[in-house]
């Protein structure tokens, strides 16, 4: 055997290690792969359960230590600029979270708000201040 049949047979031997390696290394990506995914999924419904669990935790320290959701005494709020739009709409998360505060609140949105949930243009001036039934008379 002369050294170009070494060589050759080398050469040979090189390229099935390259492809061993190459399908070693594929196979290390899809495993990769398929533990990021399923660790997304176990990340996604870990999130969802311990919502859960803490929601019924904070339920049962309210009943044992007898608290309430906190309620305003009198009908009224602040219009903070940060929840009306440059267009005059009013942040529809922030206001029913008022509307829960007091039952008053929301007659108090209903007369300076549009049906259309913008602000009236009478009220524009009224951001940052304090809204009340006094303030609508």
């Amino acid at each position: 055997m002369d050294l170009t049949d070494k060589l050759a047979a080398a050469w040979d031997k090189a390229e099935i290690l390259t492809a061993k390696n190459a399908l070693y290394a594929g196979l290390a990506v899809g495993m990769v792969y398929v533990v990021v995914k399923t660790y997304g999924k176990m990340t996604e419904g870990g999130e969802a359960m311990g919502a859960a669990i803490g929601s019924s935790l904070a339920d049962l320290q309210q009943f044992f230590n007898g608290s309430h959701q906190t309620e305003s005494t009198g009908a009224g709020f602040v219009l903070l600029d940060k929840y009306v739009s440059s267009t005059g709409y009013v942040n529809e998360t922030w206001r029913n979270a008022i509307n829960q505060a007091h039952a008053g609140n929301a007659a108090l949105f209903a007369a300076i708000l549009n049906p259309d949930g913008r602000l009236k243009a009478r009220y524009m001036n009224h951001i940052g201040r304090e809204i009340t039934p006094e303030v609508i008379a």
